[in-house]
């Protein structure tokens, strides 16, 4: 089964409460139609129900069986309005400034107090908003998990190797938050992507950090960082099989590592390589030290690499 089908499998096996707020995407209609036919959750689409239906039919969309809930007459606006005043208290807001959020055309911010308040279980959002705007919405009604101060992304690659990661599959973190996390945020990062691999895959991650530097052949506080997250990472951080940093070149490429170590053992410089791991090629996790690195190495694994 592939990861896709695996997905879908524990989603049918136990459909959750799902809001799309971006009901003005026209994609997130034609999502709502195929997850709907699919029986993987169960939707909850916000706007005005006229005007979302209108949209459906003129695209022969069927959203029989889906909820639409326009935000500015729902039930509960006034208990959110309550809720995420007392949220913001130390920033000064007023009832009618969370009111104008919460009925705000992008729908965000309704969506995240309705995951806070547990009246859904999920939002997917970002068709049409930007990253920024989903995140903040997200951080200032959601919040970050316990005992987290970073908010960080990661990418699913599947690769047509199976020698690669786990059959195939790689996680890259973070690939479209964080820009330059320091070490704790980048410890953060590591916990927080492998619990979600272990959730997704059900599978404990094996941890690679990349770096410009191979086992302390460069200096750098880039290279710092990398060295150093583990202790933030607490009892609970992932262990690192391959014993800490490496270049984006020695993880994946296995067969390559191994031609280089045989028949280059030492650099023009004399210096000895580092030696050959048992789990080179197999990191099914990599953090990455920062999201230009990210985006470079989510770009590389598209090309199989």
């Amino acid at each position: 089964m592939s990861f896709i089908e695996t997905v879908k499998a524990k989603a049918k096996a136990n459909p959750k409460t799902v809001v799309l707020p971006e009901s003005y995407d026209e994609r997130m209609l034609f999502a709502a139609e195929q997850i709907n036919k699919e029986g993987l959750a169960k939707l909850t689409i916000l706007g005005n129900p006229d005007k979302v239906k209108a949209d459906a039919d003129a695209k022969s969309v069927d959203l029989t069986g889906v909820t639409i809930l326009d935000p500015a007459v729902a039930p509960k606006l006034d208990a959110y309005v309550d809720k995420l005043v007392e949220i913001r208290k130390a920033k000064g807001l007023t009832q009618a400034d969370a009111r104008k959020i919460l009925t705000a055309p992008d729908h965000l911010f309704f969506a995240g107090m309705m995951v806070r308040e547990r009246d859904i279980d999920g939002c997917v959002a970002g068709a049409t908003s930007t990253t920024g705007n989903v995140l903040r919405a997200g951080i200032q009604t959601v919040g970050t998990a316990p005992g987290f101060k970073t908010v960080s992304s990661f990418f699913v690659m599947i690769t047509k190797n199976a020698k690669f990661g786990d059959n195939g599959i790689i996680f890259f973190a973070d690939c479209g938050v964080s820009p330059n996390p320091d070490a704790q945020a980048l410890g953060e990062i590591a916990v927080a992507t492998a619990r979600n691999y272990k959730a997704l895959i059900g599978e404990d991650a094996r941890v690679a950090m990349l770096s410009f530097s191979t086992k302390g052949s460069a200096s750098h506080p880039d290279v710092d960082k990398v060295i150093n997250h583990p202790q933030h990472r607490g009892k609970e951080g992932p262990r690192e099989p391959g014993g800490g940093q490496g270049q984006c070149p020695h993880i994946p490429r296995s067969r390559l590592r191994q031609h280089r170590l045989q028949t280059h053992r030492e650099d023009r410089w004399g210096r000895g390589l580092r030696p050959p791991h048992p789990r080179d090629g197999q990191a099914c996790k990599r953090p990455l030290p920062g999201l230009l690195g990210g985006r470079y190495r989510q770009r590389s694994g598209n090309n199989g690499s």
